[in-house]
């Protein structure tokens, strides 16, 4: 039964199973459980969230158990973390006129600079979905 929620929410935040990511609450202050601030969603069904550390057992598993219900009740918010492409592979981002350009990572500082300051993608429909706010750094960019 929790599966069906616990999906929902991976759609709703574009998350894929043993995806990792941050956690912020309501204050947009990042959430720490045992010193880690990373965490995935290792299996739908059951509903578990785990830390990237690998908290199994004991105390802190209730504290991941009470994330999680938080989580789903909105009172804490997914923070993903940006893609960031290996060596030899494409990933796509906003040219300043708005095109979805793509590229191959081969460690250049063109490929750096796109990463810290305007965003790259995995997918062309992630970039599609983020051009508006990759104009927005590109004017930043600009007034620089």
């Amino acid at each position: 039964m929790i599966g069906k929620y616990i999906k929902q929410f991976m759609d709703d935040n574009e998350l894929s199973v043993d995806e990792e990511f941050g956690i912020k609450n309501k204050d947009g202050q990042k959430v720490f459980l045992n010193n880690n601030g990373s965490f995935r969603i290792s299996d739908i069904n059951g509903g578990m969230l785990t830390s990237v550390l690998g908290i199994t057992d004991g105390p802190p598993i209730k504290l991941l158990d009470a994330a999680l219900v938080e989580l789903l009740r909105e009172n804490y918010f997914v923070e993903k973390k940006p893609f960031c492409p290996s060596f030899g592979e494409r990933y796509y981002y906003i040219a300043p006129t708005g095109v979805v350009m793509n590229s191959i990572f081969n460690g250049v500082a063109e490929d750096f600079l796109l990463y810290k300051y305007i965003g790259v993608y995995k997918t062309e429909e992630a970039a599609i979905k983020n051009v508006s706010r990759c104009l927005k750094f590109w004017e930043e960019v600009k007034r620089k």
